[in-house]
């Protein structure tokens, strides 16, 4: 912005007041105002725009023609901010909703943005403090407000909110992805394979007597170790999507097509308590499952 406005939105709203009164005493009896400053703020507003816009007839304050033209155009600029300083005056006297979310690593980036700038666009002043966890069940109560996590058989009240599919990966240079027959179980424990180290169940996991392992604590460790590293691993394939489609990363030929997933589950810490900002968020996100074109299950 290179320009600041020489007029105010103050001098353009006395002046409506001014036509809407008939008049620069009934205009200062409605802004509990002098007369003397409503005539003041009328007259610096002609100096800064250089043009007559009101004129008396008679006793009558009336706009002239260049007048009534400028109005019409500020008086929606008027209403706006009105409607501005309105909401401000309602966000100063509720405090801002507090939003505690744990959301599991796997879970897809994208849908948890999309849900947050909408429940930004609802409630701007809503504080969200995420946690991300690894691969574990709902936080001890009292803990959070809302969380995406493995389904616990305790809680009736979870919803499945989405499967996330694991695929054995391999960079594309792995001695693993140059073998064109299926491979078998066998074959897999002579390679060093990495492992999240689990804070749930187990997916698919080969005991230590069975082959070489890397435990590592999160999902991105796991991923970078088969990116960068001489490792192979069964992977969330919406976190490596990308990568399958360049071609870094190359899916196993295994000898089994059997399907392992993730599924998680979207619980309230307490349901009968649940803000609204907390339900409207949960809304958003199950909306992402119906709407979103890059679903991992």
């Amino acid at each position: 912005m290179d320009r600041i406005p020489r007029t105010t939105l103050e001098q353009w709203a006395v002046l409506k007041c001014v036509v809407d009164s008939g008049s620069f005493a009934d205009a200062a009896h409605m802004l509990s105002r002098s007369q003397s400053s409503v005539s003041y703020a009328i007259s610096r507003l002609q100096d800064s725009l250089g043009v007559t816009i009101m004129e008396m007839q008679g006793r009558r304050a009336v706009l002239t023609d260049t007048g009534r033209g400028l109005l019409s155009e500020v008086v929606p600029l008027i209403g706006d901010l009105i409607s501005v300083e309105t909401r401000a005056a309602e966000l100063s006297r509720v405090a801002a909703p507090q939003l505690r979310i744990y959301v599991d690593s796997m879970f897809p980036r994208s849908w948890l943005l999309s849900a947050l700038d909408r429940l930004i666009a609802t409630y701007p002043n809503a504080q969200v403090d995420i946690h991300e966890t690894e691969r574990s069940g709902p936080p001890e109560p009292g803990s959070y407000d809302l969380a995406i996590c493995l389904p616990d058989p305790r809680r009736m009240e979870g919803r499945r909110i989405c499967d996330v599919d694991m695929v054995p990966v391999a960079r594309a240079d792995h001695p693993l992805v140059e073998r064109a027959d299926p491979l078998r179980q066998s074959e897999l424990v002579r390679h060093l394979r990495v492992i999240v180290r689990e804070q749930g169940p187990a997916i698919g996991e080969v005991p230590l007597s069975r082959g070489r392992v890397w435990f590592v604590s999160t999902v991105e460790s796991a991923i970078a170790a088969v990116r960068e590293g001489p490792c192979y691993g069964w992977l969330p394939r919406v976190l490596i999507a990308d990568d399958l489609e360049k071609g870094t990363l190359k899916q196993l030929n295994t000898e089994t097509d059997r399907l392992r997933c993730v599924s998680l589950d979207i619980m309230f810490g307490d349901i009968d308590h649940a803000s609204s900002p907390v339900r409207y968020f949960a809304e958003c996100l199950l909306a992402q499952r119906q709407s979103s074109t890059d679903a991992p299950n």
